[in-house]
């Protein structure tokens, strides 16, 4: 796969992820029916199966892969939730905490993404390191310019003209680097280039290897947030994308640099995929906890969580508290992960299990 990223970059084409989804359903048929038929042991087998399927998937070095892997995570979560419905199911706390948090972590698809940019600036690391020859520098952008002209209709998610064809068509590379050099300038002296090094580089090098260290900062201020706990994580990718479009919204004339950024979103939204099924899995921990202790007092749920002594509960992922419990009746309570402050709820963002306890037949 590394390979395979190195040559094709961005356009890397992955012909083997989605039929995975197709094996995955198939597991959860099978899953479904072993619990009809109250085969237990046959149901673990299943479940672990999908899930280390999951996790195999999804750490590879694509974030759609990452993203199929936390699908079918997702899929197999629910047959956990028929599980816990199934009458007389064991009890999977143990089992559930026994799992890595997060199952898929972000880490090596991320570690893959990072060689897109290599792969569609082959000369990249020249171009960073220092002022080139006027000739040699007009050359490696010339290359680049074409290949990003191939790749654009690939990454546009509308139907506008091609930027680069019909900006550039009208002004040229030279009237583009014209437009942009007084401001790429000024950019890589506050980031710290030598004056002596700024000053020497050729004006289409100047104005490209800016664009590609805006993009490499506006990325890695997301990717950074990468191992933290997610609720100290997620307000700051909520700022953090109000901040990327307010730059895009700013840079939008900076054509070399929109077209890098494309990229940035999908972080964002990755990494709250990553944590949605985190909150999931806790949530499900916490009510196998609350059907540990009904078992163990003739089936009379807590009053609180708090009460629940025999186990540790875990908080909730996107708060780094509790999750909020609520018993309405004796034998029936609601687990919420409740809506982020400021946000509208949807069910991306809020998670509501109503469990009613029922006497084993």
């Amino acid at each position: 796969m590394l390979a395979r990223l190195r040559k094709d970059g961005i356009a890397v084409l992955l012909p083997e992820a989605q039929p995975a989804r197709e094996v995955a359903r198939y597991l959860v048929l099978q899953t479904r029916l072993e619990l009809a038929e109250r085969r237990f042991a046959a149901a673990e087998r299943s479940l672990q199966t999908g899930l280390q399927f999951a996790q195999h998937l999804g750490e590879q070095p694509t974030l759609i892969q990452m993203l199929i892997g936390i699908a079918i995570e997702q899929m197999m979560l629910n047959c956990v939730e028929d599980w816990i419905a199934t009458p007389g199911s064991p009890n999977l706390y143990w089992a559930l905490t026994a799992l890595p948090r997060p199952l898929i972590h972000p880490r090596t698809a991320f570690a893959g993404e990072a060689l897109f940019l290599e792969a569609m600036v082959p000369n990249l690391a020249k171009l960073r390191g220092g002022p080139l020859p006027q000739s040699e520098a007009d050359r490696l952008l010339a290359a680049v310019f074409d290949d990003l002209k191939n790749l654009e209709p690939m990454l546009r998610t509308n139907p506008e003209p091609l930027l680069l064809e019909s900006v550039l068509k009208k002004i040229g590379l030279a009237g583009y680097v014209l437009w942009h050099y007084a401001t790429a300038k000024k950019e890589m002296l506050a980031r710290g280039r030598p004056e002596k090094d700024v000053e020497a580089m050729p004006g289409a090098q100047l104005v490209f290897v800016n664009a590609v260290e805006k993009f490499l900062e506006a990325r890695d201020s997301q990717w950074k947030w990468l191992n933290v706990p997610f609720h100290q994580q997620y307000p700051k990718l909520q700022q953090l994308e109000n901040r990327i479009k307010e730059e895009s919204s700013l840079n939008r004339l900076d054509l070399f640099y929109q077209i890098f950024s494309l990229t940035l979103p999908a972080y964002n939204q990755v990494m709250i995929a990553s944590g949605r099924v985190q909150r999931r899995v806790a949530a499900l921990r916490t009510i196998e906890a609350v059907r540990m202790y009904a078992a163990e007092h003739q089936n009379r749920l807590p009053d609180k969580l708090s009460d629940i002594t025999a186990v540790p509960i875990p908080d909730d992922p996107w708060t780094g508290q509790p999750f909020e419990y609520r018993r309405f009746t004796e034998k029936s309570f609601f687990l919420i992960g409740p809506t982020p402050t400021g946000e509208m709820p949807s069910e991306r963002n809020t998670l509501k299990y109503q469990i009613t306890i029922l006497p084993v037949p």
